[in-house]
């Protein structure tokens, strides 16, 4: 549909949907229609394909959205290996509505369905931030078809991003942004050297290497062969100005305006351009852009997590308990949620309540910060055991060697098993 279509006409790709769709609505045909009108779509096709069976029953409906009318229904049995050209067929009579025709060189030959099977997992996973899991399924279908461009693609997207965890996390990432670099290379020497994708994987690994000149060759590549792909954009928009103006923007603004012009569901650029906002101290702009988020995908954690950060910083109790209520609805086992509420009252000196909600933050998802909060208040308290404790604790998850709130535990580790210390005497802080 993308290559058939004149370059005004924008496709969304499924997998761009995984991230602003709940998971149990990719069969609600009327929650799709309602996303459709939210991202202002012309045209949907929404289908339903069981794939563990036999002979299955492809199920689809083409949606004029503007004039919310049904253009047709269809339902064809397709059986094994088939179900993997259908798609060719459907995107056939969408085309052929608009006049047009599928490009002769789509034989219907197809990767494996197990590979499909396998990368679809490793992209629901990704959009859900289980990292590792996304890895997990990549590397399967990758075991299946390592032929396979699509596939070897999200090969290096899932492990470049587990890579950008781990390196939040303070773990060892090299493997894995070793892994993600060779196969975008290979991908490119050896399958497919126009192939869009690729090269913007490979741009976004010289960012993480602060390698800009790499970078910028690469993600300039990338969009040369698909001017189309809002990724390049966002991934543009971490060099420096000066390269940005290379392809026609001023600034990190514009260009992630431009990659959710492209993809209107594309969270992590809203989440960026708000993040760039709010440093420049322009919050009602930032507010602006999340709520806009939001009114796309109302269930989006991330964005009411700003929300709620926002009011902590503007110490607004009731818009603290109306986002984090919000937010506990949505994700009743959201650990940030908690320890950011444990973090309000802490500071605002209601003890009793920020105990609890850091408790809650360790129990639904081991916050490991929290540990050190809850050092401060088991030691002020005259409770030293537990405190030693969480501190303890604090310092065995350690995020790599440059960790402030584990090097704040030590400290205080130290001063509390050893009871000359001349610390001993300092006031406890969390910064």
């Amino acid at each position: 549909l993308t290559e058939s279509f004149s370059s005004d006409t924008l496709v969304y790709p499924i997998n761009w949907l995984y991230e602003a769709i709940d998971p149990d609505s990719f069969s609600d045909e009327k929650y799709l229609l309602q996303y459709a009108h939210r991202i202002k779509l012309d045209y949907a096709a929404f289908g339903s394909l069981q794939s563990d069976c036999d002979a299955c029953s492809l199920r689809w409906v083409f949606v004029d959205i503007k004039r919310d009318s049904v253009i047709y229904r269809k339902s064809e049995a397709v059986a094994g290996a088939d179900k993997s050209a259908a798609g060719v067929r459907l995107a056939a009579d969408i085309l052929k509505y608009f006049g047009k025709t599928v490009p002769e060189r789509y034989d219907n030959s197809f990767t494996s369905l197990e590979a499909v099977k396998f990368r679809t997992k490793a992209l629901q996973a990704l959009s859900n931030k289980e990292y590792k899991k996304a890895v997990d399924y990549a590397e399967q279908a990758y075991k299946v078809d390592s032929t396979d461009v699509y596939t070897r693609n999200i090969l290096s997207r899932t492990e470049l991003d587990y890579a950008l965890y781990l390196d939040s996390e303070g773990k060892p990432s090299g493997m894995y942004r070793l892994i993600a670099l060779k196969t975008s290379e290979r991908t490119i020497l050896n399958y497919d050297s126009t192939n869009s994708e690729a090269y913007r994987i490979l741009g976004k690994y010289y960012i993480l290497e602060k390698m800009w000149g790499k970078a910028e060759a690469k993600l300039k590549k990338a969009l040369e062969l698909n001017p189309d792909n809002p990724r390049i954009y966002a991934d543009y928009s971490r060099l420096h100005r000066s390269r940005m103006k290379s392809i026609g923007f001023k600034n990190e603004e514009q260009l992630l305006e431009y990659a959710f012009y492209l993809d209107p569901a594309f969270e992590d650029a809203r989440l960026q351009l708000a993040d760039y906002l709010y440093f420049n101290k322009w919050p009602r702009q930032a507010e602006k852009v999340v709520r806009k988020l939001l009114a796309i995908h109302p269930t989006s954690i991330e964005g009411w997590l700003f929300l709620g950060r926002m009011a902590v910083g503007e110490h607004d109790i009731q818009k603290i308990t109306k986002t984090y209520n919000k937010i506990l609805n949505i994700d009743p086992r959201n650990a940030e949620a908690y320890y950011n509420l444990g973090v309000f009252y802490y500071n605002s000196n209601d003890i009793d309540n920020a105990e609890k909600f850091f408790n809650r933050a360790v129990q639904v998802g081991n916050s490991l910060d929290a540990h050190l909060y809850l050092g401060h208040i088991y030691e002020s308290q005259g409770l030293i055991d537990k405190a030693i404790e969480e501190y303890r604790l604090r310092i065995r998850f350690k995020k790599g060697f440059k960790d402030p709130y584990a090097e704040e535990a030590r400290k205080r580790l130290y001063v509390l098993t050893h009871a000359d210390s001349v610390l001993k005497t300092s006031n406890a802080k969390v910064k």
